[in-house]
């Protein structure tokens, strides 16, 4: 069973975007799947990584879009991506190097309600303001 599963609750309305956020859903879900599935530390890892990366690139397209659109809020967003980023780079690096660090529920539950919260709270006012200026056809 994966940790979160796409809704229409969490679509903002651009195609782009919603295939994004469910990229990046499938990868929280593959983290997630490899720690419950007991794979080695290695593996995990590996899994992490690509959360990471993806999450990287996808917070990149963001923050591309924002500054087009001169996004009033472009700051706080970027603020709020970075911190995120650096959580997840913590639990990685002390995954990788702590021997005695597990990645438990309560890591995953925060990230499922950062991802959650983030998407409807802050992802959405994106798009609204990128469609009032015409930047995607919708």
């Amino acid at each position: 069973m994966p940790l979160i599963s796409w809704r229409d609750k969490l679509s903002v309305g651009i195609d782009e975007i919603d295939e994004d956020h469910k990229i990046l859903i499938d990868h929280l879900n593959n983290v997630y799947d490899a720690v419950q599935k007991g794979q080695t530390r290695k593996q995990v890892a590996e899994t992490l990584e690509g959360l990471i990366e993806y999450t990287r690139d996808h917070f990149a397209r963001e923050e591309a879009v924002m500054r087009a659109v001169e996004y009033p809020d472009y700051k706080k967003h970027k603020k709020a991506h970075e911190e995120l980023t650096k959580q997840v780079k913590q639990v990685a690096q002390d995954f990788v190097t702590k021997d005695d660090y597990e990645i438990g529920q309560e890591v995953f539950d925060f990230l499922q309600r950062w991802l959650t919260d983030h998407i409807i709270t802050m992802d959405r006012p994106i798009a609204k303001y990128t469609k009032e200026r015409k930047v995607w056809n919708v």
